[in-house]
């Protein structure tokens, strides 16, 4: 009997593809397997093509149905996307299956072979590059047992080891290859199609008619076809057009290149084959703007295209040029209005977040985009993919945040120096609303109504773009900060194994503290932790001389031991202002010293918020160009009316609150920032993982603050602070949990730094709004 293959499109649901946006996200289908199917079927091979994604088929469902099938052969394409769930996929046919092989291709496959191959043990062979005839050599050398190592194009695993061939020639003649074999995918009528925003006639899918790319763009993946531009004849694509007519009802093509209004030769053989069989068919194409011209584009309006895509990227020649993408922006108007002037309709692609992106570029492609006669746009987040020529060096430009699953370009995974991940989600919204809320593209899309079943296409894509528009993308993110560090040595033990575990993100010195320099050294060897002085004037010793500060000291020669004591002596005028401010800057001077930027300030039992004293913490922030003063405030909801903590604690709350909605004011006047909530006064010393579970709940939009009170309890802590009654190792574990951390994954928590929200605060105005 003969062997037998499955190809499989890795199950990836439209939310993971596409994000907030799955609805009106394309549904393609998986053409490369399509063209594997139509090869492996001429070699006689009985070939089976599961596409997970268009069948929407769970990890579970999809390994079901290849054990059900036995096959000798598993073929999975790889994009970085779905490398993850691929390895999975290959994981659980391994486990039944064998003696299957599992061969994977794909873009992430040739962009990283050897590496790709030593993560995931379940892949035994890649094929590198284009994969027709690479996977005919290969399945031969398989059925008949020959040694792998002379077949060019591959990557395999022998021995424990990986070995990478050398690379396989292009093939030079596409026509040379069968049709897709779109008979083996689910029905193309019902389970594929563009865009909402490329569809004129339903149904519609989408085509590839070339390979290579001409362009030199950075943030282009060319490994799996190169540069050099290969073509399907213009007779070869009209008969496959004919073909998915007569079998499939198609009615509209989207051809899914660069190249297809590239060469005008077979533009115009395209053209006259069209017309001369009398095929009607509605098209959209891509193109390179400084590849069109006038008589392109008639003789495309005459043979069925309706739609022309530029890739247009961004609005500043800046960007542009850095990404190499070889146009101008005169290049761009010209294009646009060329095409519109000629009745087709337009859309731009548009990527926010590039590398050198600043709120300036980002308002160049702004008004970019509300200034060209589109009908469409597509905005999506600048994301380098492992093979464009920007990914090595990439860090030099910004940071990379998220796994392989996020890079989609519908998720912000790379964040430019400068931005914020907020800003970005921001300044795509602000466009969006700007741009389709205006009358004119309304209009178009009016236009463009063919039938009620693309009505209800229209309705459902604008009911969810707004729907996008009106929710906040990162809802709720939080700073975590300790307290009290410096303050004696176990603390400083407690906090540093939270700082390493990447919990801890701020740290308030106590620089009047017996282990002040002990923390100062761990805080030095932690570059990325935000320092902040926690103003002291109680329970230790100053740091200028007795004389210098007399009237702060108790009886004891030291600060006051209790914020009672303290309270009363200041609010009867026995502690002198000067005395204080003294002390203050002295305390600040100590931490400068070590060379720390101080980021924020605050108060040692809260007492910066004391009446008078917070005047003078305004003045210091000021003074020492620090943005961030803490205001303790937190939302008044049931769940503070129910916390179970003491009820003076309650009342304490609840003077913060007063207090903090007075002094909100005060610090905005003065340029000044502080969180939007700050939670953790209430369960100083006593936080455990109900309380966390509370606060969590409690988190509203925006930015927070939790400031803890973590340490490694020691004789010398417990004999010095041992009258706070303090459960200083139970909120170390709390906050280490693994059901701390679960908790904020399912309610969506990121945690954040203070620099992140006064970046965040500085830019509110920036976008587009105001448009």
């Amino acid at each position: 009997m003969a062997p037998k293959i499955i190809f499989i499109n890795p199950p990836l649901t439209t939310q993971q593809r596409y994000g907030a946006l799955s609805s009106a996200g394309a549904s393609e289908p998986p053409l490369g397997l399509a063209y594997l199917g139509a090869v492996t079927r001429e070699m006689g091979i009985r070939t089976i093509l599961l596409d997970a994604c268009a069948l929407r088929l769970s990890l579970e469902e999809s390994l079901k149905s290849v054990i059900k099938e036995q096959p000798d052969f598993v073929g999975l394409t790889l994009s970085t996307m779905s490398v993850g769930v691929a390895s999975k996929l290959a994981e659980g046919i391994k486990n039944v299956l064998k003696r299957c092989t599992i061969i994977v291709g794909g873009p992430h496959l040739s962009s990283l072979a050897q590496q790709t191959l030593q993560d995931n043990p379940s892949f035994d062979v890649g094929v590198v590059g284009e994969g027709e005839r690479t996977l005919e050599e290969l399945l031969r050398a398989l059925e008949c047992g020959r040694e792998l190592s002379g077949i060019r194009g591959i990557v395999f695993r022998k021995e424990n080891r990986v070995f990478v061939n050398s690379p396989r020639e292009q093939i030079q003649d596409l026509d040379s290859l069968p049709f897709p074999a779109f008979d083996l995918l689910p029905q193309p009528n019902r389970y594929y199609r563009p865009t909402t925003q490329s569809i004129l006639r339903l149904p519609s899918v989408s085509l590839v008619t070339s390979r290579g790319c001409m362009g030199k763009c950075l943030f282009c993946d060319r490994k799996t076809f190169g540069n050099a531009i290969r073509l399907h004849s213009a007779s070869y694509i009209v008969e496959m057009i004919e073909y998915l007519q007569k079998d499939f009802g198609i009615k509209g093509i989207m051809f899914e290149e660069d190249n297809f209004m590239l060469f005008h030769k077979r533009l115009v053989e395209f053209a006259e084959l069209i017309r001369k069989r009398r095929i009607k068919i509605a098209w959209s194409a891509q193109s390179r703007v400084d590849t069109i011209n006038d008589e392109k584009l008639r003789l495309a309006r005459s043979c069925g295209c309706w739609q022309i895509l530029y890739g247009i990227e961004s609005g500043s020649q800046k960007i542009l040029d850095f990404l190499k993408k070889q146009v101008t922006n005169d290049q761009i108007e010209e294009a646009v209005h060329l095409t519109k002037k000629r009745g087709i309709y337009t859309k731009g692609f548009f990527m926010i977040g590039n590398p050198q992106e600043s709120l300036k570029t980002l308002r160049e492609t702004q008004e970019m985009i509300m200034r060209l006669p589109l009908d469409d746009v597509s905005l999506t987040f600048f994301t380098p993919y492992p093979g464009a020529d920007i990914w090595p060096s990439i860090l030099q430009h910004g940071r990379l945040e998220g796994g392989w699953e996020y890079y989609t370009c519908f998720h912000p995974v790379f964040i430019p120096f400068g931005l914020t991940k907020e800003i970005l989600v921001k300044a795509q919204k602000g466009i969006w609303q700007s741009f389709y809320s205006r009358p004119r593209v309304i209009a178009s899309y009016v236009r463009r109504l063919r039938s009620f079943s693309l009505l209800r296409e229209f309705y459902r894509s604008w009911r969810l773009l707004s729907e996008y528009v009106r929710r906040s993308a990162i809802r709720k993110t939080l700073i975590v900060t300790a307290e009290d560090f410096g303050l004696n040595s176990g603390i400083n033990q407690g906090i540093e194994r939270l700082v390493m575990k990447g919990m801890i993100r701020g740290v308030s010195l106590v620089s009047t503290g017996e282990a002040f320099f002990e923390a100062a050294k761990i805080a030095k060897n932690t570059p990325m932790l935000e320092v902040g002085v926690h103003l002291c004037l109680l329970e230790t010793e100053p740091v200028l001389s007795r004389p210098e500060v007399s009237t702060l000291l108790g009886k004891s020669g030291r600060f006051e031991n209790k914020f009672i004591r303290f309270l009363l002596r200041y609010m009867g005028g026995r502690i002198r202002a000067e005395h204080i401010h003294r002390e203050l800057v002295a305390q600040i001077e100590k931490v400068r010293q070590q060379g720390f930027e101080i980021i924020y300030l605050n108060g040692h039992q809260h007492i910066h918020m004391l009446p008078g004293i917070f005047q003078m913490t305004i003045e210091l922030a000021k003074d020492y160009d620090i943005p961030f003063v803490r205001l303790p405030l937190v939302p008044l909801d049931s769940r503070f009316f129910f916390k179970k903590v003491p009820w003076r604690r309650k009342l304490g709350q609840l003077a913060l609150n007063l207090l903090s909605s007075i002094y909100r004011k005060k610090l905005e006047k003065n340029g000044l920032f502080y969180s939007d909530y700050s939670y953790g006064f209430m369960e100083s010393g006593l936080l455990s993982l109900e309380h966390l579970k509370d606060i969590f709940l409690s988190l509203r939009q925006g930015q927070s603050e939790l400031f803890c009170h973590p340490a490694e309890e020691n004789k010398s802590l417990q004999k010095r602070f041992g009258h706070w009654k303090y459960h200083w190792q139970e909120e170390s574990r709390a906050l280490d949990s693994q059901e701390v951390k679960e908790m904020m994954d399912s309610l969506k928590i990121r945690l954040s730094t203070f620099r992140q929200k006064e970046q965040q605060k500085q830019n509110q105005d920036m976008i587009l709004m105001d448009v």
